[in-house]
């Protein structure tokens, strides 16, 4: 019995250690494990808190792509816009451009005419020239009038008629203006150089309205002693200034359409000079016979 009780007790001893044992096992991992979770969940967090952040870090750059984009969409309109009216206007340098093309080719083409008309005249009764994209048929008074007169003498009028016959066939604009040296005039018909230049000038432009050139064409000017061709302080400079010049101006209907039209695009200045420059580019061309 004594020996019974006391393997009960040694039992219960044991079991109890066992538990013991065992309790402060279980204590220590449980421990451990909050460690653990509680790492876990920092870890959590803190991968929630930058995950958050990338995201905004994403919308950020998605709003800046988007606001990008619509600029670049603005951006490519514009260039459209711009190569659309680019385009207009060269169209619209290039017709300009054919148009002075077509006047020059008119000029020349007038001048030729009139210089085989005139042939039969010498370097000092006429001389024809281009400036300006115009030309300038220039009569001395050595052909047209006597000295101090107005009235054209018969080879002056044999010259215009030959003209009037190559200039009947276009439609060219007609300036006739007159022109004197610089010495007074002494008599009683002519008030001064001014009114002696006129008065020649209206004469002339009366042949030529004669000889079948449409009135509506033609406008006379006397401009005296103010635009000299060559000098006054010699005899042969004013031979040359004595004169009256038969201008003939190309119709520019066309072309300043085509101007009108070009200041709605915005052509650049050197657009303009460019046309400018092709207008003049046979300035002073003299030819005498």
């Amino acid at each position: 019995m004594y020996i019974m009780k006391k393997l009960l007790v040694r039992t219960a001893l044991l079991v109890v250690s066992i538990f013991f044992v065992t309790s402060c096992v279980s204590s220590r991992k449980y421990s451990a494990a909050l460690e653990e979770s509680k790492k876990y969940k920092d870890q959590l967090a803190a991968s929630e808190s930058k995950n958050s952040a990338l995201e905004k870090s994403k919308d950020d750059i998605e709003h800046q792509l988007s606001s990008a984009n619509d600029q670049l969409q603005q951006k490519q309109k514009e260039l459209d816009d711009n190569s659309r009216e680019l385009m207009q206007d060269q169209n619209t340098l290039n017709d300009l451009q054919r148009a002075v093309k077509l006047e020059q080719n008119e000029v020349s083409s007038i001048r030729q005419e009139v210089c085989d008309a005139l042939k039969c005249f010498t370097p000092d009764e006429l001389s024809v020239k281009e400036r300006d994209g115009e030309l300038y048929v220039s009569m001395y008074d050595k052909l047209l009038f006597p000295t101090g007169s107005a009235v054209v003498n018969e080879r002056g009028k044999k010259a215009l008629k030959m003209l009037s016959d190559v200039l009947v066939k276009d439609n060219m604009q007609i300036m006739v203006e007159g022109h004197t040296d610089n010495v007074p005039i002494h008599n009683n018909m002519f008030a001064d150089n001014w009114d002696l230049s006129a008065k020649r000038a209206t004469n002339v432009t009366r042949l030529l309205i004669t000889d079948k050139i449409a009135p509506q064409r033609i406008v006379a000017a006397g401009k005296g002693k103010y635009h000299p061709f060559d000098s006054n302080d010699t005899d042969q400079g004013r031979k040359f200034n004595r004169r009256t010049d038969i201008v003939l101006v190309p119709r520019l209907d066309n072309l300043y359409s085509l101007i009108n039209q070009g200041n709605t695009l915005n052509l650049n200045p050197v657009s303009s000079n460019t046309i400018n420059n092709n207008s003049k580019s046979n300035t002073l061309k003299k030819v005498s016979y």
